[in-house]
């Protein structure tokens, strides 16, 4: 909640308490003047070291808690002075307050959208920005004319396979055509040298049996003839077809791998798979742009009311005015108000305490090394010089 939240009450961790018992063992190890000989020179020297030690970071300590001191003093007075403000100018304070902490709440939420582009991503599309919408368009175009292409090819493939199929089968019926010229041409030879003998050996009467084989002979090669006529004048036609299919096939894979080439460009440069992921990522730059748009436009409407809200409570007197722009919540809502003050409060005791104990702190150490000087005055030189050795001291 910002600043002030450091004087929010905290409960005692287990690190805290074990750092409380580590101090009281050290102070239940620290020297005793009782202890020391002070006729021996090099421990009546390091007593005195270990006083004027004492002396300074106790020093240190009680400065900074003076300045800690007077700064929470200072809060306390502030909210004093603020809740005693006339209404028409609290009112000016709260409103102020109020639109700082629904800013606020808006920022949050800005951090905390997860973003669905990543940041390379978001500087690819906005490096090509102007040039996205006609690369989409030409993307989907040339999408859909490979998808043609591909559709074509597949055609032009199983046509190819067809007319291959077809030519294959007519040329086996070529073979079967021949072979059927072959057994025609021997059943004939051989009806020929039966009537043959019939007529010569038991004399029958087989002119008939010429004239039927004849015919039959000529009905059969007739057709077969003009069947591997056919076939023949088919196979040039296949032949045509399959090298005009094989031609258009041959064309139709130049296109489909310019097509796919330039589309690999295209979706090697935007890092994309197709025209759909191109297009959620154009809509996702869009919104992340508009949401950095929205906070940009915060953070300016943030730092104009901040600054307005620094400047009419310094016109208030208020001595801390700046404090207030992380403690926002506190000027709208009483209780927070309330549980800031008390721990204000609670802090300013404390300090107190810190502020005591290091000024009894120098005032032991002064009087111890006073009483070893008076106890011991022909070592007084010594002391001294001790003394001036430790920085801040002398």
């Amino acid at each position: 909640m910002g600043i002030l939240d450091r004087f929010k009450r905290k409960k005692v961790t287990h690190e805290e308490q074990l750092m409380q018992d580590i101090d009281s063992v050290l102070q239940e190890k620290s020297l005793s003047m009782s202890e020391i000989n002070m006729n021996d020179k090099e421990q009546r020297d390091q007593y005195v070291k270990y006083c004027c030690d004492q002396i300074k970071v106790a020093r240190q300590d009680l400065s900074d808690a003076k300045q800690e001191y007077n700064l929470v003093t200072t809060y306390l007075s502030d909210m004093q002075q603020i809740e005693e403000l006339p209404l028409n100018n609290k009112a000016e304070v709260v409103d102020l307050a109020r639109e700082i902490v629904m800013l606020n709440d808006e920022r949050k939420n800005y951090q905390n959208t997860s973003a669905k582009i990543t940041d390379l991503q978001y500087s690819q599309i906005e490096s090509n920005e102007d040039n996205i919408p006609s690369v989409l368009a030409d993307l989907e175009a040339r999408e859909k004319e490979q998808a043609v292409i591909k559709t074509d090819l597949n055609y032009l493939e199983g046509e190819k396979t067809s007319l291959a199929f077809m030519r294959k089968d007519t040329i086996k019926s070529q073979k079967n055509l021949k072979a059927l010229a072959i057994i025609t041409l021997f059943t004939m030879i051989i009806t020929f040298l039966l009537l043959f003998i019939l007529q010569n050996l038991f004399q029958m009467e087989v002119s008939i049996g010429y004239s039927f084989v004849v015919f039959a002979g000529a009905i059969a090669s007739t057709a077969i003839f003009v069947k591997i006529r056919y076939n023949v004048v088919e196979l040039k036609k296949y032949e045509l077809k399959i090298n005009r299919a094989i031609n258009l096939l041959n064309s139709t894979k130049i296109k489909y791998v310019n097509a796919t080439n330039a589309l690999d460009y295209i979706y090697h440069k935007y890092n994309v798979g197709t025209s759909r992921e191109l297009a959620f990522l154009w809509e996702q730059y869009l919104n992340a742009k508009a949401e950095s748009q929205k906070y940009k436009l915060n953070t300016s409407d943030l730092d104009y009311n901040n600054k307005q809200l620094i400047r009419i409570l310094t016109r208030y007197k208020i001595n801390a005015p700046s404090i207030w722009i992380h403690q926002a919540l506190a000027l709208i809502d009483d209780k927070e108000m309330v549980e800031v003050r008390h721990n204000l409060i609670v802090k300013r005791q404390n300090l107190r305490k810190r502020v005591e104990q290091n000024t009894e702190k120098i005032k032991k150490a002064k009087e111890e090394i006073t009483q070893i000087a008076s106890k011991n005055p022909e070592y007084m030189d010594e002391i001294v010089d001790v003394i001036k050795s430790v920085e801040d001291i002398a």
